[in-house]
């Protein structure tokens, strides 16, 4: 979760709606901001600051991902690991934040799903129509055609 996305109303109730629904979560920083070029006390501050927006939504849950922002890494990684989050590499995204035109994201998440990826669709950060339509369109698709699926471990 973006910490500043959850620091405000619509974003907490985001976040208390995904751990409601069993969701795992990740931090992904107060900001969009490049942590690449951060010094690990810089990211530290902000990995924290993240987890207690997070925690001041939900209560004392556990994060137990990291997802560096625009893959940029850095430092970021040895710093999240050592709060007790993993780092979690994505490649495959459909773009969502550039578009909710559900044709387009179903055939962005239809070139993006193999077996054994991990896929980044947004929940938050406005609204969401696209990205919703596009990944019940796939899961059906994909359930029917007798895949399953489980959560990062």
């Amino acid at each position: 979760m973006v910490g500043s996305n959850v620091a405000t109303a619509e974003g907490a109730e985001v976040v208390r709606r995904t751990v409601g629904e069993g969701h795992v979560l990740g931090n992904h920083a107060m900001t969009y901001e490049d942590l690449g070029s951060w010094g690990p006390d810089r990211v530290e501050a902000d990995l924290r600051a993240t987890l207690s927006a997070i925690r001041d939504a939900v209560g004392d849950v556990d994060v137990p991902w990291f997802r560096a922002p625009n893959g940029s890494w850095g430092c970021s990684a040895r710093v999240a690991t050592r709060l007790g989050m993993r780092p979690l590499g994505v490649v495959n995204t459909i773009d969502d934040w550039r578009t909710q035109d559900v044709p387009t994201l179903v055939a962005n998440l239809r070139a993006a799903v193999s077996p054994g990826s991990l896929v980044v669709a947004h929940d938050g950060g406005g609204p969401r129509h696209g990205t919703v339509a596009a990944v019940e369109a796939v899961v059906d698709e994909l359930l029917a055609d007798g895949w399953s699926f489980v959560l990062p471990g």
